[in-house]
């Protein structure tokens, strides 16, 4: 498609609104001297070899029959990434929170992340369905470290040991999705977490080319979505299809949102797109009938809001962020603090409450 070939779009309003994002929420509130009562966790040791299968039977051709046995050897195989993403996330949320802390917090997280990088985790994927899996944890990692970056006062080694591990591992990350990669997987929701990843380290890294290459994922992603808004590769995994709607919207709400603070947008053809697709998964799950009657299967998304786990409708309040809609942020209430680690953790208090990000950036820069 032409539009999908098309540069982002520089935001104007939003950028200048908001040019510090969350690093302004540590800097709004100095800390106080001294951080009594913070002790720095034991984290988990550097994941740097993964080898799994995939979690479905090898018969599974809409990849929604698990295999028990497969499932747990990759969920046991993930365990230490996605703790030490969930105890990252803990701790950069406490510099966030909790001002006294924050200098405490902030050497603490880029402690732990500094010796995975001199682990060079993650560099030796030996499966396709290690190398599919791996790039949400490196995300999850990049948005912890993002959080308490401006805080850092260590050596000018350790920052660049980081940043060096960043850029190697998003090269990898960018050169699978663009060479290996499953065909469909290439547009599909683990292409979503890669993006989001890629796009973490390029604001990080303030590497253009690293943004441009979420969004040209975006894009890629939205290209296949069909006119009422559901993603047909997400909906032919049967009883599982809004499951994966939603794991495809969260990663892209957050880079859609992130970005957009950096001011980098896509074009409003590709913003209607996401609007459609969260609209349409709003919808199916109040009635999840509603790809049922798509695919053929019943899912095992509970119909309603409040039947959901906190952490499966934390990505509404970045999406609210930069397309507000009233009603919606008024339903979401009652659900507030909305929390993901792999997407940076407390979602409100970065997205919501945020005074340097204000609601409604999309808005108000098309006005």
């Amino acid at each position: 498609m032409a539009e999908r070939n098309m540069p982002f779009k520089l935001v104007r309003s939003c950028l200048a609104a908001a040019s510090f994002g969350v690093s302004a929420m540590l800097y709004s509130h100095p800390a106080a001297a001294g951080s009594s009562g913070f002790a720095c966790p034991e984290f988990p040791t550097p994941t740097v070899s993964l080898e799994f299968g995939s979690r479905y039977k090898a018969d599974s051709k809409s990849r929604s029959d698990k295999d028990v046995a497969s499932d747990a050897e990759v969920t046991a195989a993930l365990k230490p990434s996605d703790d030490f993403v969930r105890m990252l996330t803990e701790v950069s949320n406490t510099a966030l929170e909790k001002p006294e802390l924050a200098q405490a917090a902030s050497d603490c997280v880029v402690s732990a992340v500094g010796d995975w990088a001199n682990a060079d985790a993650f560099s030796d994927m030996r499966t396709v369905t290690a190398k599919i899996s791996y790039p949400a944890r490196v995300a999850g990692i990049a948005v912890a470290h993002h959080q308490v970056r401006p805080l850092f006062a260590g050596p000018e080694e350790d920052r660049a040991l980081i940043e060096t591990w960043m850029r190697v591992r998003a090269d990898e990350i960018i050169a699978f999705w663009e060479g290996d990669a499953p065909t469909l997987a290439k547009k599909a929701n683990l292409r979503a977490w890669a993006a989001l990843a890629i796009a973490q380290i390029g604001l990080i890294l303030d590497e253009p080319r690293y943004l441009e290459w979420g969004l040209l994922s975006q894009r890629i992603i939205l290209d296949t979505q069909d006119p009422d808004g559901s993603l047909p590769l997400e909906m032919r995994r049967g009883k599982y299809g809004l499951h994966y709607q939603l794991h495809a919207l969260a990663p892209m709400s957050v880079t859609t949102a992130l970005l957009f603070h950096a001011g980098y947008r896509n074009s409003e053809h590709y913003e209607a797109l996401l609007e459609q697709a969260v609209h349409f998964s709003l919808e199916a799950i109040e009635n999840p009938e509603i790809v049922e009657q798509i695919n053929g299967k019943k899912q095992t998304i509970k119909p309603g809001l409040h039947a959901q786990k906190n952490f499966n409708i934390a990505w509404l309040e970045p999406y609210l962020n930069f397309n507000f809609e009233p009603e919606l942020d008024k339903r979401l209430g009652e659900f507030r603090p909305l929390k993901n680690s792999k997407l940076g953790g407390d979602l409100t208090l970065q997205f919501r409450e945020n005074p340097d990000w204000p609601v409604g950036c999309r808005a108000r820069d098309n006005s």
